[in-house]
């Protein structure tokens, strides 16, 4: 049976295929979105547990630019909370540096501070090679220098769960958590940074250091989340929303076949076919490059980074860090923690409310990781970072996996996903994708604005 009347066919109802659905709908476009699970969201989807909803990732929504106040406020319309002060810090030991989510070795590493600095001035002075490295770990030595490198690239490691030496340098738009570190006052980054790019391009400073030139779009700080049932709740309102603007939702339709149908495509789902003028594909490559059948294994030219979560009910009162901390001390599992049952007004009558924790991994690791064992390595971890009052017990716990959060490309992939391009692009032209450098929600709304908005709606 061939379904028609289409202008665009949007694979995947993840965020990036919500969005373009909702920005194309709002247009008027007929819009038709197919997704093999039997929801909305992807890894956004919130999971139940006793009477919470825990989010795969510490998540929440910025509405610091003009297009994401606008979609988040018509998608979740009285089922949001926004707020203005929501905070997060970072520590490589003990000390916490509000308003900074990269690594700070000013407080608890000033030699190595002082080291590093005096060898990103010798860099800058001295006429180093411009060669452009192909590994990730040779381009933040040459930019970096050896001593911050050093230091940095365990941190890297735990980030991702994975060796950052066989990272490309292409991965480097996905790592720049990394390429701004404190390692001074905010008084002594500003001066740097006011003197040259060079310093402007390779040190951070804190939201607290009250230059505006020097912490962007983050001085307006807001924020929004959904006021019920965690990300879930996003995903329900966002169904809800699609279809009042008209957009057909096919959930449990997993794609089978996509072939060039005229000027259009057609797509074949389960025991149905849907044509439109153009198809949008929002999930990752190596699905529609197993359907199209290149030849090429893509899954050979990235690395999978999963993460291992844990909850942990606890007295509200307990809790000292701030919404999030980023803890990039190398010798505590855990990466980040957050309060997600405060700021998502997951409080009980009983006062007790959810902490929880992200151990990245890579997939293949994830099973000897959301463990027994490590819950209780994960909790010392919380408790050693100063996240809850010394001596805290938890009431109860729980953790589980997710398999891939996101992928990093690997030294030499760029030939065979050219390749792959390629070939997608001969096959069937009015496929589109986001580019491999959009990928994050900000980014990708940026992107979808300045070029996928155009190609879609021809």
């Amino acid at each position: 049976m061939l379904m028609k009347n289409y202008d665009v066919i949007i694979v995947g109802a993840g965020f990036l295929g919500i969005y373009a659905a909702w920005r194309l709908a709002k247009c008027g476009c007929r819009v038709i979105l197919l997704e093999a699970n039997n929801f909305l969201g992807g890894n956004l989807n919130s999971r139940q547990w006793k009477n919470f909803w825990l989010d795969n990732g510490t998540h929440n929504f910025d509405m610091r630019t003009k297009l994401e106040e606008k979609f988040f406020l018509d998608i979740l319309g009285k089922n949001i909370q926004v707020w203005t002060d929501h905070n997060w810090a970072s520590t490589t030991d003990k000390t916490w540096t509000y308003g900074f989510e990269m690594p700070d070795f000013s407080k608890d590493a000033p030699i190595l501070s002082n080291q590093a600095l005096a060898e990103l001035k010798y860099i800058k002075e001295s006429s180093y090679s411009a060669l452009k490295p192909n590994h990730y770990s040779d381009a933040l030595i040459q930019s970096h220098g050896p001593v911050l490198s050093t230091a940095t690239l365990p941190l890297v490691r735990k980030f991702t769960g994975s060796d950052p030496t066989k990272f490309s340098v292409d991965a480097r738009q996905s790592l720049t958590i990394f390429d701004r570190p404190k390692l001074g006052t905010d008084d002594e980054m500003i001066a740097l940074k006011k003197s040259d790019p060079f310093w402007d391009k390779r040190l951070g400073v804190s939201l607290l250091c009250g230059d505006k030139r020097f912490y962007g779009k983050s001085v307006t700080m807001k924020y929004c989340y959904p006021a019920d049932q965690g990300l879930h709740g996003f995903c329900i309102s966002a169904q809800q929303r699609l279809v009042e603007l008209g957009v057909s939702i096919k959930l449990g339709h997993s794609v089978t076949d996509i072939k060039k149908d005229g000027k259009g495509v057609t797509v074949k789902v389960n025991n149905a076919s849907f044509s439109a003028d153009n198809l949008f594909w929002s999930l990752p490559e190596t699905g529609l490059n197993k359907i199209l059948k290149t030849g090429i294994d893509l899954t050979q030219s990235f690395i999978p980074v999963g993460v291992c979560l844990f909850a942990f009910e606890v007295p509200k009162e307990c809790i000292k860090g701030p919404d999030y901390l980023h803890d990039f001390h190398p010798d505590r599992a855990t990466f980040r923690y957050n309060k997600m049952g405060v700021y998502s007004q997951q409080i009980q009558s009983n006062g007790n409310t959810v902490v929880m924790a992200e151990v990245p991994s890579h997939p293949a690791d994830l099973s000897k990781k959301v463990t027994n064992n490590m819950t209780k390595i994960v909790w010392e971890n919380v408790c050693n970072s100063g996240f809850v009052a010394p001596e805290t017990q938890p009431i109860d716990s729980t953790c589980w996996g997710l398999p891939v959060a996101f992928t990093l490309p690997k030294v030499g992939w760029k030939e065979d996903f050219t390749k792959v391009q390629d070939i997608i692009k001969d096959t069937v032209p009015s496929l589109h994708s986001p580019a491999f450098e959009s990928r994050g929600r900000s980014q990708y709304m940026s992107y979808y604005d300045t070029h996928l908005h155009h190609q879609l709606q021809k």
